[in-house]
């Protein structure tokens, strides 16, 4: 030691100096191995505790011990670093200061998720307006329900609390952290499960109006909040996936992005036609040609042989289903003896949704969804649930009763036909799912 000394330049006895550095470093390195708490924090403290060690270390100095007996009698004071370590975050990570960064932490989430719900506006309405511009282009808009009505609605507000659940999670956890002096590693499985299980609990029992979009979408919210959670990365620290608050740069340059693509489309091949699956001849047409070779145009044979008044509808219906996907159905007009029919019905048929009033069956199916039996001047109306069936975007509803005279199933009047949604929890959706 005395030789090292010696060579030092100068004589200043920098050797040691630099001995009592390396020990004291090793020392702290050992006490925040136990810490366990922020960047930020575990620094204060780190500098806190080498200021203490350096005055403790001079005041032995001065009582005549050299520069390494200083150090090591300072550190025998502070005793052992791992229970220093432990002690010192015991008394910096109190349940109170634990309580309080819980309230903190939850109006800090809060803000961050009103933030990302915001952005999320912007950024969905964007990509609704392009897909949709491009699709109707190149599909037709008879490819287009999933835009439209009250799925669409669901799959729009199921991207926007998404996107809020990430930046609320994230601002949760990085708040927490901050406040409560402990390292987000301790604190994104039980932010993740506090939660992600009272967001699925509300998806189980919260009746919506689902299409396959929709369902992704809501299911989503769980997911981006437990996936951003158990992802945010320590303070100061990034990870792969720090993309949680994205850049003005980044967000400007994405939605230019978005709305691009669709106008280039447009200006490359602007002779591009539209597409749709409702065929035959136009509407002019239609209303010049007799009932049942209109009805056959329609498509609407596979349901009834036998038409009977096919311009003059003999039942009344709601015009729309109402909140929760039901149509009433009642027979109360006496222009038809319903003593004549038996096993008198309403059957909901799967069809194509149109701009037009026209409706035509999906030539997918070749059977009702749902059938409802039906009576003549009812009391009641008989409830329709057209929106039970998972995938079903519009239908069409048919009063049918057995001839019996002939045996033969006939529908009687106009058919009725609307746009719709499944309406239901999610777990209404999977159940139903199948023919």
């Amino acid at each position: 030691m005395r030789g090292g000394e010696d060579a030092a330049p100068g004589g200043t006895g920098a050797r040691p100096n630099a001995d009592v550095d390396d020990a004291g470093d090793r020392y702290l390195v050992r006490v925040a191995a136990r810490l366990r708490m922020p960047l930020a924090a575990e620094r204060e403290v780190l500098d806190e505790l080498r200021a203490h060690l350096d005055d403790a270390r001079e005041s032995l100095e001065a009582e005549g011990l050299d520069p390494a007996q200083a150090e090591r009698e300072a550190m025998a004071r502070l005793g052992s670093p791992d229970a220093l370590g432990d002690d010192l975050r015991r008394t910096h990570q109190t349940r109170r200061r634990l309580l309080a960064a819980v309230g903190g932490g939850v109006w800090d989430g809060l803000k961050d998720a009103i933030t990302g719900y915001i952005v999320g506006i912007i950024v969905v309405l964007i990509v609704f307006v392009s897909i949709g511009t491009l699709a109707q282009r190149l599909l037709g808009s008879a490819d287009l329900a999933w835009l439209s009505g009250h799925a669409a609605e669901t799959t729009y507000f199921g991207l926007l609390y998404s996107i809020a659940a990430w930046w609320g999670a994230r601002g949760l956890v990085r708040s927490m952290s901050r406040q409560a002096l402990r390292r987000t590693a301790a604190l994104r499985a039980p932010i993740a499960l506090a939660g992600g299980v009272p967001l699925v609990v509300l998806l189980l029992i919260w009746p919506l109006h689902y299409g396959w979009f929709g369902v992704a979408a809501m299911l989503a919210i769980p997911v981006s909040w437990i996936v951003a959670a158990l992802t945010t990365p320590e303070p100061g620290r990034r990870s792969r996936w720090s993309f949680g608050r994205p850049s003005p740069r980044i967000l400007g340059g994405a939605a230019l992005l978005v709305i691009a693509v669709p106008l280039a489309l447009f200006a490359i091949n602007p002779d591009v036609q539209v597409q749709t699956n409702q065929a035959g001849p136009t509407d002019q047409a239609r209303a010049a040609m007799p009932d049942q070779l209109h009805w056959a145009v329609l498509g609407y044979t596979v349901v009834a042989p036998t038409v009977v008044d096919l311009q003059r509808s003999r039942w009344d219906a709601t015009p729309f289903p109402d909140r929760y996907g039901n149509v009433a159905i009642r027979l109360t007009q006496d222009a038809i003896d319903w003593d004549d029919w038996a096993d008198l019905r309403v059957e909901a048929w799967r069809a194509l949704p149109s701009e037009s009033w026209i409706r035509v069956i999906d030539p997918r199916v070749d059977a009702p969804y749902v059938v409802v039996p039906l009576a003549a001047w009812a009391p009641t109306a008989a409830v329709v649930p057209v929106g039970s069936k998972p995938g079903v975007d519009a239908y069409l509803l048919f009063v049918t009763g057995v001839d019996r005279k002939t045996g033969a199933r006939v529908e009687i009047g106009y058919p009725d036909g609307q746009e719709v949604a499944f309406t239901g929890t999610i777990v209404d959706w999977f159940a139903r799912l199948g023919p």
